[in-house]
């Protein structure tokens, strides 16, 4: 049962979820939060929640746009951490996102990103059999930190795509 407000945004949301049943994740939530008319220029920031069957206290996670949706990428941060990087908490992605248009190259780097978070993920998970719950934490910020700082870089032009 999907139930939705029966205004444009409403109509695409619910057009957007029943044209992709079976393939709903954080890339079309994201996307789609780009689209107008979700997107609007008053949305200083957007989150996709991310909740697993098992274990959500550590490989739950968020992706946060932390400006308006479409001129910054999405960063994701585990419920397992330790820390949050500082650049997510700092002002520092908002105020690069907000110098700098991003163009086509935003979803590519997002599509990587994803990637580099599954991995994360695999191994915060190989950790978590082997050496306990804190060595997960402690992996899992790691990567957080890692993805953040290339969100970072990528917003500063410095590292693209590899």
């Amino acid at each position: 049962l999907l139930a939705m407000r029966e205004d444009e945004r409403g109509k695409l949301v619910m057009e957007t979820l029943e044209g992709n049943r079976g393939e709903i994740g954080p890339a079309l939530m994201n996307r789609l939060s780009r689209t107008e008319p979700v997107l609007q220029k008053s949305n200083i920031s957007a989150m996709t929640a991310i909740v697993p069957a098992k274990r959500v206290d550590l490989f739950g996670y968020a992706e946060f746009a932390v400006f308006n949706a479409g001129r910054t990428v999405y960063v994701p941060l585990y419920l397992g951490v330790n820390a949050t990087p500082t650049v997510l908490v700092d002002g520092t992605l908002y105020r690069l996102s907000k110098e700098r248009e991003i163009g086509e190259e935003m979803e590519a780097f997002e599509a990587e990103l994803g990637r580099e978070r599954e991995i994360c993920e695999g191994r915060a998970r190989g950790v978590l059999v082997e050496e306990g719950e804190d060595a997960c934490r402690r992996e899992l910020t790691n990567g957080c930190l890692r993805l953040a700082t290339r969100v970072k870089e990528f917003l500063e032009g410095e590292r693209g795509l590899s």
